[in-house]
């Protein structure tokens, strides 16, 4: 009986360090999944970066400096053709963003430019010179989508990964009805009572980022509005 019992014990222990080596194993494969996929979104997600330089004209530009970040140029259009116009080169548009509802905001740094389509109520509501205040600092105040759109205008700039950490999460890459990639990114406030959502992806070597997105579905019908 002593022998039996120590055989059922032995047969037991057995069967309990196989089954733990096994969801063992199990966790470790799940977990160089979920390593393997965030090491893609995070690669696919870095590469919308990589651009090249776009030459366009903006010598007749009129800019006023901002005070923010030293000679940081800025100024405000009514419409993106008005800016296309001027820099001769064109950029996506869509019927999201429309001209009746969002102000168009040109930036002119050393080795880039940005254009921001930020909402009409927004810059009447902020209540201040936007040449004089930092572009960071009015964009916290912004609380529907606003697109970005970063353009590398020197050949010795290159492109910049904006490392999302903390309070964003790369949530996915999917493709549009044409093929186009979108980096999809939710972003969480410190207290965790709200989630938004960020689109990032490149076309004809311009980054387009678009902010402060509510939710997937919208996210996903602002993306294809831009290749309507």
């Amino acid at each position: 009986m002593t022998v039996l019992r120590e055989k059922k014990t032995w047969i037991a222990m057995s069967l309990l360090i196989i089954t733990v080596l096994l969801i063992m194993t199990i966790l470790l494969l799940l977990h160089m999944k979920d390593k393997k996929d965030e090491n893609y979104k995070k690669e696919k997600f870095n590469s919308v970066y990589y651009t090249k330089p776009v030459q366009f004209n903006n010598s007749d530009i009129d800019f006023e400096y901002s005070q923010f970040q030293g000679k940081t140029q800025s100024k405000k259009y009514n419409n993106l053709e008005s800016l296309e116009n001027q820099i001769g080169f064109k950029v996506l548009h869509s019927n999201y963003f429309s001209n009746d509802n969002f102000e168009v905001v040109y930036i002119k740094d050393v080795g880039f430019s940005e254009i921001y389509q930020v909402p009409k109520a927004s810059l009447k509501s902020y209540g201040k010179d936007f040449d004089k205040i930092g572009i960071s600092s009015f964009l916290n105040d912004i609380t529907e989508p606003y697109v970005k759109m970063t353009i590398i205008n020197n050949k010795d700039t290159k492109g910049i990964p904006t490392e999302y950490m903390g309070y964003y999460e790369i949530q996915d890459v999917f493709s549009l009805s044409n093929g186009k990639e979108v980096q999809l990114i939710k972003e969480y406030n410190r207290t965790g009572d709200y989630e938004r959502y960020i689109i990032v992806f490149n076309h004809n070597n311009v980054v387009y980022t678009v902010e402060y997105i509510p939710d997937l579905d919208s996210a996903r019908n602002i993306a294809n509005s831009f290749f309507k």
